[in-house]
């Protein structure tokens, strides 16, 4: 199989598009369907400049394969870069909720501002799920250990990370 995942992650002529799709992706402005659909489209146009250059022949289902290898890739860069990042400080998260009527159950988003050494915020979206109580805040940090921000301690109780936690209560979901 030709190493075209190499190819991608290496071309730094692709860097800024693949960082947008995978900031895109963590912000939540896009779905993992839409990020890896970005992804291979970046590969398709690697693998055809490849063909130009080298002759190879790349089937689409190997395009797929090594875009999925890609775009892993550039997700553990971009935590990695907001990780490495880090100011210390206090994180903020702000928790919307949502009432399902129909079936009595309740939803959430959590967006988490990460401060930067560059004086601005890295955005983390926590996707849509069900849950209530303190399980946002629960879910929050676990998101901030899955990025890398916080050791991994055996008690993981929101009150022993650095983070401000807004809830703004019940919306409409259209809010969301």
């Amino acid at each position: 199989m030709y190493p075209l995942a190499l190819s991608v992650i290496n071309d730094a002529a692709s860097y800024e598009a693949r960082k947008h799709a995978a900031r895109k992706y963590l912000e939540g402005f896009s779905d993992l369907t839409e990020y890896r659909r970005d992804i291979r489209a970046i590969c398709a146009l690697k693998a055809r400049d490849e063909r130009a250059s080298f002759g190879v022949k790349i089937k689409p289902a190997e395009i797929t394969a090594q875009a999925r290898e890609a775009a892993e890739s550039m997700l553990t860069h971009e935590r990695e870069t907001i990780a490495a990042n880090y100011t210390g400080t206090q994180c903020l998260a702000r928790i919307r909720r949502w009432w399902d009527k129909t079936n009595g159950v309740s939803y959430f988003v959590v967006w988490i501002k990460i401060p930067q050494t560059n004086g601005g915020f890295a955005t983390v979206k926590v996707p849509f799920q069900n849950g209530y109580g303190s399980h946002p805040e629960w879910t929050a940090c676990r998101a901030l250990k899955d990025l890398g921000l916080f050791p991994d301690v055996a008690e993981d109780a929101p009150r022993f990370f650095p983070v401000d936690f807004e809830d703004q209560g019940y919306m409409p979901r259209r809010t969301l």
